[in-house]
């Protein structure tokens, strides 16, 4: 039984906030606390001056001149071939390639690519410098790019779980 004006501890507050870190760290430095949308907004009224050395004078935006006027949808690029992938191969595990060239791209997750040709359709495939399979073709192949043809093995590698990871390839 409670007392009259006893409190139980089971209600919530009805207008209770979490605090944030920084009212927190204000309450207990006894630092005023800074409303930074107020600053904010102070910084964009103000015009920022414009520097004299500032190489760009335009406005990053597209303009009415280098906007293109026609309706068609640009060519594809000729010469780019899709990434060879696991499903490009499957159900075959193992195989070979033909080497055609070692190009002169590189990707956000390659450092070298080679154009490999597999059941008559061209196909990239990339490595990374540090890779053994990178390794085991500079050393079939050196370092000249006009070099790097001849044949590949190949196999189907499981990585992180998946049965179909990656391709692994090695000089035939």
């Amino acid at each position: 039984m409670l007392l009259q004006g006893s409190y139980k501890g089971t209600r919530r507050r009805r207008y209770f906030r979490p605090r944030t870190l920084e009212e927190i760290i204000c309450a207990g430095f006894k630092i005023p606390m800074v409303d930074f949308k107020k600053v904010k907004e102070a910084l964009k009224e103000k015009n920022m001056a414009t520097r004299k050395d500032d190489p760009f004078e335009d406005d990053w935006g597209t303009t009415e001149e280098n906007v293109p006027q026609s309706d068609d949808v640009p060519a594809p690029q000729e010469g780019r071939y899709p990434f060879l992938k696991p499903k490009d191969v499957i159900p075959a595990r193992t195989g070979t390639l033909e080497l055609v060239t070692f190009t002169s791209e590189t990707s956000g997750f390659s450092d070298a690519i080679v154009v490999v040709t597999y059941r008559s359709k061209n196909y990239r495939l990339g490595f990374k410098t540090f890779s053994p399979d990178y390794k085991s073709l500079l050393k079939k192949f050196g370092t000249k790019r006009a070099d790097w043809h001849g044949t590949l093995r190949y196999r189907v590698l499981p990585h992180n779980g998946h049965a179909d990871g990656f391709i692994s390839v090695r000089p035939a």
